[in-house]
């Protein structure tokens, strides 16, 4: 199983390397795109190639613009579909950020940093099961 447009939502670019690497030689994203801002990723979400975004991995703890905020940003604008699916990639251990993040329907699992590989296989489970 692959994920066809994986993005990748996170204001650390060393992370952002280190998450695509994983991403390229775990072979279950065919393209990646990422943003170091929140506010950019639902600009391209916006657009035409944005809508062929199937899943996303969200840090929370951004400037400009938090994960929690970018999710509420998207409910308002899409409601609840549970596209693109999103899973949760942070070093926050706050139950609380937990706890609102999985009161979005996209929201498919809360992942602590670093990312691996098992993580990405069940991202693509869950991006099969929403269609």
């Amino acid at each position: 199983m692959t994920i066809g447009r994986l993005m990748v939502i996170d204001d650390e670019r060393s992370d952002q390397m280190m998450h695509e690497r994983i991403i390229r030689r775990s072979g279950c994203a065919a393209e990646i795109v990422t943003f170091t801002y929140a506010p950019d990723a639902l600009g391209y979400l916006r657009s035409a190639e944005g809508a062929a975004v199937d899943g996303i991995l969200l840090d929370i703890n951004m400037p400009r613009m938090t994960g929690i905020e970018f999710l509420e940003a998207l409910r308002a604008e899409y409601g609840d579909r549970t596209r693109p699916v999103i899973m949760i990639l942070t070093t926050s251990m706050n139950p609380r950020d937990r706890r609102w993040a999985e009161g979005f329907p996209q929201v498919r699992g809360f992942v602590s940093k670093p990312l691996a590989r098992a993580d990405l296989e069940a991202m693509a489970r869950h991006v099969a099961e929403a269609g």
